[in-house]
């Protein structure tokens, strides 16, 4: 992980605030900036911009056999039809949204990435075999969220933790592919449409999280920059957000360590050392992926 995000992530766990009313703030931010209809095409308007802007879905080539079908579309294992960005030249091609609101269990998951790259997501085995996550994303009883002094939420221990005790494994709520070049404004857009396509817990969760700069107009963006954590999936760089994780605050000498796996797109976290009822579970904010496992 870059200096930069894990100091977002290290400023926004221990100073900032939280959306206080997560579904109130939903309802704000899809009547201050967009409208959909048909989904077909999304039409966004933000607060910040004078004017309306389209962003469409992926093009698609429809067979004769298609066009005399009246059955869905099929996406893969996407559940939405994908929604693109122009093309962008530094990479040569565009970025769009994949969303699969059905993912282990209706947990789901959104990926903003390349459609090239999401050929390679698809082919994970967390898509392709449903025993890649057996005992993924299910509440260990070990953690609670609460205040930590000077720090805002954390997550803190409910029980005695032991060394390589497993504390958090989780997939993550939103991936979106790691590039400079779309405007703050342009981002903040695919990025909404991202985590509106999730199920309500999971885009409640998400929404309820910390954030930076406070501006409602790039809210889910500004969430993104302070709770990211970095995956690579095709040898390229994609931020994570993990809600459960995330709540995780960061210390020079954490009692825990986390690792990402990107064949399961899963996050880990165990203890490296004791753990007692009512301490708080820290970990470095350091990139860790496939580094030491603990078990």
């Amino acid at each position: 992980m870059s200096s930069f995000l894990c100091f977002c992530i290290v400023v926004a766990t221990a100073l900032l605030a939280t959306a206080q009313s997560p579904l109130p703030l939903l309802t704000a931010l899809t009547s201050q900036c967009w409208h959909e209809s048909p989904f077909s095409t999304v039409a966004l308007e933000c607060a910040t911009n004078v004017h309306s802007e389209l962003v469409r879905p992926i093009q698609t080539v429809w067979t004769s056999s298609e066009r005399a079908t009246t059955k869905p579309r099929q996406y893969g294992p996407w559940t939405h039809k994908p929604v693109c960005s122009k093309p962008l030249q530094s990479l040569g091609t565009r970025l769009c949204v994949y969303t699969n609101s059905t993912f282990h269990g209706g947990r789901g998951i959104s990926i903003v990435t390349t459609p090239k790259l999401a050929e390679q997501f698809a082919e994970l085995p967390c898509f392709k075999e449903p025993s890649a996550l057996q005992g993924i994303n299910t509440f260990s009883g070990a953690w609670s969220v609460q205040e930590t002094p000077g720090k805002g939420l954390g997550l803190v221990a409910k029980k005695q933790l032991k060394f390589k005790d497993a504390i958090t494994a989780y997939t993550p709520a939103l991936v979106a592919l790691l590039e400079d070049e779309l405007s703050t404004l342009d981002r903040e857009k695919l990025y909404r449409i991202a985590v509106h396509q999730l199920p309500e817990a999971t885009r409640y969760a998400y929404m309820n999280l910390a954030y930076i700069y406070g501006q409602l107009s790039v809210r889910v963006q500004d969430i993104v920059k302070a709770n990211t954590f970095q995956l690579q999936v095709g040898g390229v760089n994609h931020l994570s957000v993990f809600p459960e994780t995330s709540r995780l605050n960061h210390a020079c000498g954490p009692n825990a360590q986390y690792y990402l796996d990107p064949a399961r797109l899963t996050h880990f976290v165990h203890a490296v050392r004791p753990i007692a009822p009512g301490e708080e579970i820290t970990i470095a904010c350091t990139y860790r992926q496939h580094t030491m496992r603990l078990y």
